[in-house]
């Protein structure tokens, strides 16, 4: 880099946004400061018009020196405001947010329909957290930036609200705040809930926002909307997909007849991998899923044939690199409904009761992040079918029956390769095991080892690492105990 266009700084701490990260044949932009301390920038690809943000430690720059570009303004702030809610108050709507607000001196208020052009409506003073937009049919988005004496900072994530004559209400959660480190998402400010947003103006369906702190700090409940989409993203154990009070939440609102929707990469490896028994409960009896395996390898879902997302072909890993998308296979009820192109599973939906309650909710997990799909059309449908779904009555034939007795059924399809499903049934609340032994009567694998309310469960075995062979696999139930025969044949 030529001495008369840059100069190198003699600190690391002293690079502000713009400046650059230069060895000799490569320069990358600096942004800010992980709170991890790690390094925000951004480079352009060498071969098109792409850009892509990394976060690196300063052990990766050591080839790399800080510098300042000559005679550029050094206008810039770092501070940069949290949104936390937008919900509709009669006719306005009121957003609410968080910032620290040394050096600030206002608020820019911004506002968008389609969560990518964004215009100044507003500014607010720096003591004010929260503001009043009259409700438009030109936009139901909003974000903020910081302004200080010199410089206006990032904005901050967005939130939108809608309001119609639609009687169900649609709550949407962030839940999603990785962006430095391991995480695929290194942007600023994320704009992910306009996406959906999109959409449900589209149906004339009425929603609100919020940061999933106000949910953990109790300032709103979740059995006030008819649904609730909720974005993980690929958060994962650092950061916590779900902690106890978010899971405990959500069970309240599952046993109270809520609709669920949440997708996310990396919430079985962090709740049934890495998980305490609260989480692996949680996971399996509230979000209905058991955890397969950590990377499905592929890009690519499909809808299962008559279900709810029968005919849909979808592309993710899109908006941000999805690196790690968990393979999910359904349990105690719910059934798979999306598939990798590998067909393993991706997606499970449920209809039933949740814990002791007699009251049926609905649940669907995805386990890669939905707002990664690349084609807006495909990620429409998605949001329509799943909505559609939520709506509908519960029928007579879909309310909860209790079983009469113990049931040990024959594992489907049988003979088998690799997977094959078990179903069970239990009429009572009981500690339930479910292993399955060789011919040799060696144990090969756990499948259930927890308690269970009364109703039908499907499990399914992954012999994929197994021989070809005779396989039992027996059920410990109370005082019930039944053994069954499989065939493996590779």
């Amino acid at each position: 880099m030529m001495p008369n266009i840059t100069t190198q700084y003699s600190d690391w701490n002293q690079l502000k946004p713009g400046d650059a990260i230069h060895k000799v044949g490569h320069v990358r932009l600096f942004i800010n400061r992980n709170s991890d301390g790690s390094f925000r920038i951004v480079e352009a690809s060498a071969r098109d018009w792409g850009v892509s943000f990394w976060s690196y430690s300063l052990s990766d720059l050591s080839s790399y020196t800080p510098r300042y570009y000559n005679n550029m303004s050094d206008d810039y702030t770092f501070i940069q405001p949290e949104l936390l809610s937008a919900k509709i108050l009669d006719n306005n709507t009121e957003i609410t947010w968080d910032c620290d607000t040394t050096g600030v001196i206002a608020f820019n208020i911004y506002v968008s329909k389609n969560g990518v052009d964004w215009t100044h409506i507003a500014s607010e003073s720096k003591e004010t957290v929260s503001t009043l937009i009259p409700n438009s049919e030109d936009y139901f988005s909003f974000r903020i930036s910081a302004v200080t004496e010199n410089a206006e900072g990032n904005w901050s994530n967005s939130l939108s609200a809608f309001s119609s004559n639609n009687d169900s209400k649609i709550l949407i959660v962030d839940g999603f705040e990785r962006d430095y480190g391991s995480g695929s998402w290194h942007g600023d400010g994320h704009t992910f809930i306009s996406k959906y947003a999109e959409v449900l103006s589209e149906e004339n369906i009425s929603f609100e926002s919020v940061n999933h702190k106000i949910v953990i700090d109790e300032l709103i409940s979740l059995n006030d909307y008819k649904a609730v989409y909720w974005i993980i993203g690929d958060e994962s154990t650092i950061d916590e997909t779900f902690n106890s009070t978010e899971q405990n939440i959500i069970k309240n609102y599952l046993e109270n007849g809520g609709s669920f929707f949440v997708s996310g990469s990396e919430i079985g490896w962090d709740l049934s991998y890495r998980g305490s028994d609260d989480d692996k409960s949680f996971y399996s009896n509230y979000l209905k899923a058991q955890f397969v395996s950590d990377n499905a390898n592929v890009l690519n879902a499909v809808g299962i044939n008559e279900t709810l997302f029968d005919g849909l072909s979808i592309r993710f890993g899109q908006t941000y690199e999805e690196d790690y998308p968990d393979v999910i296979s359904p349990i105690n009820g719910s059934e798979l409904c999306l598939n990798y192109s590998n067909n393993k599973g991706a997606g499970i939906y449920y209809s039933g009761k949740f814990g002791s309650s007699d009251k049926v909710g609905k649940l669907i997990y995805i386990a890669f992040p939905v707002e990664t799909i690349s084609d807006d059309s495909v990620f429409s449908s998605l949001i329509k079918n799943s909505f559609e779904f939520f709506d509908t009555p519960v029928s007579v034939s879909d309310e909860i029956v209790t079983p009469a007795k113990f049931e040990l059924k024959q594992n489907y399809p049988n003979p088998f390769n690799p997977t094959t499903s078990i179903e069970c049934v239990v009429p009572s609340s009981e500690y339930v095991i479910l292993k399955v032994y060789d011919i040799l009567g060696n144990e090969v694998a756990t499948l259930v080892n927890e308690k269970k309310d009364a109703g039908s469960y499907k499990v399914n075995f992954d012999a994929s690492q197994l021989s070809s062979g005779v396989y039992f696999y027996k059920l410990n139930a109370g005082t019930f105990n039944r053994i069954g025969k499989m065939l493996l044949i590779k």
